[in-house]
Formats: structure tokens, sequence, C-alpha cells
């Protein structure tokens, strides 16, 4: 984004990244950019499991666990991010600080409204990566996961007693 980096040290929970942010996009960006990524990457094995599984006929159990395991730390990963950061009281350069400490930093507009609008601003922000996350990975879960055997399952306890006709002669060959 062509933006100054003062500091950059990684630890072995966060990155600790200090910037010199000109604009509100800056904040924005990085802010969304995680958990964004994590949604793209389980978007492309999501959608890769779809294309093994269409054109092998087959794809490896492990792998669907695998996938799930990303599905939820994706939907999660917000949530994470924000126990991190207070668990770390990482509260200058959090990412679920940052809209907070910018607005507090400007000076067009009262203190206390920036605040609330800080804080309104990353809550919604990030409820709604959550729910396009959370709809990718239901989607993912109910059709993709050992191959749509969770909707099965569902439909073998949901159906009602004329849904399972079985025959009571020996009209069924072994």
């Amino acid at each position: 984004m062509g933006v100054p980096i003062e500091l950059f040290v990684p630890l072995w929970y966060r990155l600790d990244l200090k910037y010199a942010a000109f604009t509100w996009y800056h904040e924005a960006v990085v802010v969304v950019i995680g958990a964004v990524s994590n949604t793209l990457v389980f978007g492309f094995l999501y959608l890769l499991s779809y294309i093994t599984k269409r054109s092998c006929r087959c794809f490896p159990k492990i792998f669907y666990r695998i996938v799930c395991w990303i599905g939820i730390f994706a939907v999660l990963d917000p949530y994470i991010v924000l126990f991190l950061d207070i668990v770390s009281q990482n509260w200058d350069r959090g990412d679920m600080f940052k809209f907070y400490n910018y607005l507090m930093a400007s000076r067009d507009t009262d203190a206390k409204d920036s605040k609330l609008n800080g804080i309104y601003i990353t809550i919604l922000v990030h409820f709604i990566l959550t729910v396009f996350t959370g709809a990718i990975f239901y989607r993912y879960m109910l059709f993709r996961f050992m191959d749509g055997r969770i909707l099965d399952l569902y439909r073998r306890l949901a159906g009602s007693y004329k849904t399972f006709f079985m025959p009571q002669d020996n009209e069924i060959s072994v």
C-alpha cells in the first residue's frame, strides 16, 4: 500500500507491525486482510476438494478433516485474535483495537463518538466476516465433508416413516 513500516517483529503467537497509517483505508485493509486471507485459503481448499472429488471420484478422508479444521479456524479467527490481543495486552497495535485507536487519534470528531464508532465498526466488520465464512463452512460441512454424510444423517434422523419404505416381503434381492 506504499506505507512505510517502522517495526516488524514476528513472534510465535502474533506479528508486531508498526506502520504510519495515513488514511482510514490503510487501517481497514490491515484489520480485514487477516480474516479475509483465512477465508480465501479455506475457500480454495473447499474448491480443491470439490474439483478433486468431481474429476478423480475420490478425496482422502484425512484431507476432509484437514479442510474442516481450517474452516473452523477461519470462522473463529477474529475471536482468537481478540483473545490473543487481550491476553497479551496489545492495546495499541492489536487488530481489534486499530479502529478505536485510529479514531481516537484523529482530531476531526468528538472523543466520545470516536470510541463508540471504532467499537461499532470493529464489531460490524468482524460480524460480517464471521457470517460470510460461517456460510461457506456450513456449505462445506453439509455438502462436501465426507461426501455429504452429515446431510444423509440428518435426512435419516428427521425423515418420516414413509420416507424409508421397505417392502415387507422378499422383493429386495441380495
